[in-house]
């Protein structure tokens, strides 16, 4: 089986980590880590879509839905930056004030996704992008009906749901 469409448990804890959400495409839930689909295979690197974030963020959202279509990435760890003790040191992880990522998302919030030359930021607008280009019919609504409803949803979720569990 090619390494993109592996998952293998996390058994360091210095990794970094998605919860999966349990009964999604046979996920049993528990820490997993995706293998980088930037592997090259056959002297070919395979991800065209690059993730700038972390699993322990809303980021999870993008590889999650990546992984529920079936979609093959490149995750780039921006870590946030007030887990850093020194985000300027010369040692430190690239992080949401680093210059290379400044470049990427000027206002310095992850995640942020290229595909190509489109740059998105926000973890919705990128989940709602990438399910219309590449999960039509699978995760993302062939009626406009049905686009209006996932909208509501999706809106609702991120207005009434989440505001209960903001740090």
């Amino acid at each position: 089986e090619r390494p993109d469409r592996l998952i293998k448990p996390c058994d360091r804890p210095d990794q970094q980590y998605w919860l999966a959400l349990s009964g999604l495409s046979g996920f049993t839930g528990g820490l997993i880590q995706p293998i980088r689909a930037d592997v090259a295979w056959g002297g070919i690197i395979m991800a065209a879509i690059k993730i700038y974030g972390v699993y322990r963020s809303r980021g999870s959202r993008n590889y999650w839905l990546c992984n529920e279509i079936g979609l093959e990435y490149e995750s780039v760890p921006v870590i946030q930056v007030y887990r850093l003790a020194d985000p300027s040191a010369k040692d430190a992880q690239i992080n949401t004030q680093s210059p290379a990522f400044l470049k990427i998302n000027p206002s310095g919030q992850i995640p942020s996704m290229a595909d190509g030359d489109l740059i998105l930021h926000e973890s919705l607008a990128i989940n709602l992008y990438l399910a219309k280009k590449y999960g039509q019919g699978k995760l993302y609504p062939t009626s406009v009906e049905d686009e209006g409803k996932a909208w509501q949803w999706t809106l609702w979720v991120a207005t009434e749901v989440e505001r209960h569990y903001r740090d």
